[in-house]
Formats: structure tokens, C-alpha cells, sequence
């Protein structure tokens, strides 16, 4: 079997609510949709990432110089395809959307080989389960106050998902404390409550807003700290707080997990697929990170998380959208995952970080 063709479109879709971080300001939903069709008839179509500034040299590279790269080759040679993408990259200016283009095709040649196979991607990378827990992301979102989440979380935990990823730093310290203490006294203690301040806090301000939020079960802190110096911020937040502490959405490549790693800064790698260079970059990272104690999340991307997290031992939680915020999601997925709350084999229903024997090395 042969690759003889690649195509990819841009789908971008306006959002009708404005949703909000700490420091952003989300309207639209954009991905690349890839094909990649081979000489035996078997075609992978699949979508991955939400780039919304760069998506028309995402597009470019995707369909020239990554194409003529894996052309001719044996789409289930997936490393040999993933280092001739690579070594491309060099000649690339904007070194992110080329790992993104490199993404693009290393998902839909992951999803071929699973297709020839007859095999869930999740079973290639290790099968290490069928399942895994669900979190719903809470925004701050204009004329929605902190009743109104509640409520729409009281009704997310009927339909099946396990817990929260809540918004902080976009209001004071002390307002962001009460929404937590809200979420946990209202959906109960086996409820996961997750926080993400996209890199708003100084170290004081993640420092105060830690302590209390480990006393409320916070599974984990996502990116504390302002950019300057995060490393070292958010490994001081971890060391003082005995908080878990998670980051690496951004990375481009196994390089930057790898500093995380070596820093200190973190104790779950939330490393992105989609950006990173594909499921090929993201399960080096993994196994990286199994080996240094450090345990595996994933940046959004349900459709991509469902197959890696279950795959691995130390795969934590898949994180997906409402449907305002994710259009694509509930649009192009023709079949779409059951949610029960149900927990992969060896991961309690409310994952602990602090009764977590990994965990606790790190924290001594």
C-alpha cells in the first residue's frame, strides 16, 4: 500500500457566545480537516488542531512540502514518514505551524494504519484500556454567573462526565477561590475539579490561590504562572504548595516536554498532539515522561485524546467542550463517545494526585 495523494481543507466556524479566559478572548473554532488517500483505496480522513492566526500556511505546508515528503510511501511506515516531515521543518520560518503540519499528517497516518489493521488507534499505541474519565471546560462567559455554571455542571454529571476544568485568573484570587469552593460543595468530593489560569498569575498570587485550592481536592493546577519565567515559578508553586501542577499545551515538540521535565515544573504534561507533531512526537513524549514519574494529559482535542490517554498507564483525563464552544467536535464526528463517568482500570473515579504513589515521590 501506497500514499498517492494528500488534501486538506480549513473549517472555521464562528462561535455564537464569546467564551473567556484568564487573558483571551475565544470566537471562532478553526481546525484542518487531512485526507490522505493511498493506491489501495483506503483514505484517512481526520481533523486536529485549533489554529486561528496561521491557518492558510498551515494549510500550504500541509499540501506541498509535507505531501511530496510522504508520496509514494508506505503509509504505515509512520516513523519514516514523521523524520522526512521533519526534516523539512529547518527550512520553515514559523517552526509551530510546520509541527502542525507535521501533526496534520501523522494523525491521519496513525488513523489509516488502525484502519488497515481494523484496530482502534488506542489498541497501536498500547491499549492499556477502553475508557477514560471526562472533564467539561467552565469559562467565564458574560451573563453567566457562578449559580448558573453549577447548575449546568449538576446536569453535565447526568449525562455522564466526571468533572471540570475551570477557567481562573480572570477575576481576583479570592472570586476564583469561591467558584471552586462552589463546584466542589455542590457536585460532591468524587466530582473532578481541575483549574487552568493560561499563564495569568505572578508567583504570589498562584501561591495564594494554591493552597487553599489543594484543601478543596483540585486534581491539578493548570500553567500558574506569567510566561517570564514559568519554569521556575511554577516548580517554586509545586515545592511550597505540594499542589500538582500541569503545563506543556504549547510545546511544539518532545523538546520543550523535555525541559518541563527536567525543570521540575510540572507533575502531568497536557502536551497537544495537534501542535506537537502528531500522536508519533506525542507518545515519545510519553514514554519520557512514564519514566520520570510524570503522568499524561492531553491540550483539548477529545477526538484525539479518547484514543491516547486510554492507551497509556499514566493517561489522565480527555477534555471536551459544550457545544457553543466546539461546533466541530459535535459536528463532523459522524459517532461520538458515550459518557459514564466510567474510569480506565488502576485510576479511581476522582483522581488524587496527593494519594498517588508517583505523585508523592515527587512532592518529597
Amino acid at each position: 500500500m501506497r500514499i498517492t495523494d494528500v488534501e486538506a481543507d480549513i473549517v472555521r466556524i464562528p462561535l455564537s457566545t464569546r467564551f473567556s479566559g484568564s487573558v483571551y478572548q475565544i470566537e471562532s473554532r478553526c481546525t484542518i480537516v487531512t485526507r490522505v488517500h493511498t493506491d489501495e483505496g483506503l483514505v484517512s480522513e481526520v481533523y486536529s488542531g485549533d489554529e486561528r492566526t496561521g491557518y492558510h500556511l498551515l494549510k500550504d505546508l500541509v499540501v506541498g512540502p509535507m505531501k511530496e515528503a510522504v508520496v509514494g510511501e508506505d503509509p504505515t511506515a509512520i516513523e519514516r514518514c514523521w523524520q522526512k516531515m521533519f526534516a523539512l521543518t529547518p527550512r520553515i520560518a514559523d517552526k509551530a505551524i510546520a509541527m502542525r503540519a507535521v501533526a496534520a499528517i501523522d494523525v491521519a497516518l496513525w488513523d489509516i494504519t488502525g484502519k488497515s489493521l481494523g484496530v482502534p488507534v488506542r489498541s497501536l499505541l498500547g491499549g492499556y484500556a477502553d475508557r477514560a474519565p471526562v472533564v467539561r471546560f467552565a469559562y467565564y462567559v458574560q451573563g453567566r454567573d457562578t449559580e448558573d455554571m453549577v447548575q449546568d455542571l449538576l446536569h453535565q454529571r447526568e449525562r455522564g462526565i466526571g468533572g471540570v476544568k475551570l477557567k481562573v485568573g480572570g477575576v481576583s484570587v479570592t472570586d476564583d477561590l469561591l467558584r471552586v469552593r462552589a463546584i466542589r460543595d455542590a457536585l460532591g468530593d468524587d466530582f473532578i475539579v481541575v483549574c487552568d489560569a493560561n499563564q495569568a498569575w505572578t508567583l504570589d498570587e498562584a501561591l495564594e490561590f494554591a493552597g487553599p485550592a489543594k484543601e478543596m481536592g483540585l486534581a491539578w493546577l493548570e500553567e500558574p504562572c506569567r510566561w517570564q519565567d514559568a519554569d521556575n515559578d511554577m516548580r517554586q508553586v509545586r515545592l511550597r504548595t505540594g499542589i500538582a501542577v500541569a503545563a506543556g499545551q504549547g510545546e511544539s515538540s518532545s523538546w520543550g516536554a523535555q525541559r518541563l521535565m527536567d525543570t521540575e515544573a510540572v507533575d502531568i504534561l497536557n502536551v497537544d498532539a495537534a501542535i506537537c507533531g502528531g500522536i508519533s512526537e506525542w507518545r515519545r513524549v510519553a514514554g519520557a515522561a512514564q519514566m520520570r514519574g510524570v503522568r499524561m494529559a492531553h491540550h483539548e482535542e477529545p477526538q484525539l485524546a479518547v484514543q491516547l490517554l486510554p492507551a497509556h498507564a499514566h493517561g489522565l483525563f480527555v477534555e471536551v467542550f459544550e457545544e457553543e464552544r466546539d461546533p466541530v467536535y459535535y459536528q463532523l464526528n459522524s459517532v461520538l463517545p458515550e459518557w459514564d463517568n466510567g474510569s480506565p482500570p488502576g485510576l479511581p473515579r476522582r483522581y488524587d494526585p496527593y494519594n498517588d504513589e508517583q505523585a508523592r515521590r515527587k512532592f518529597d
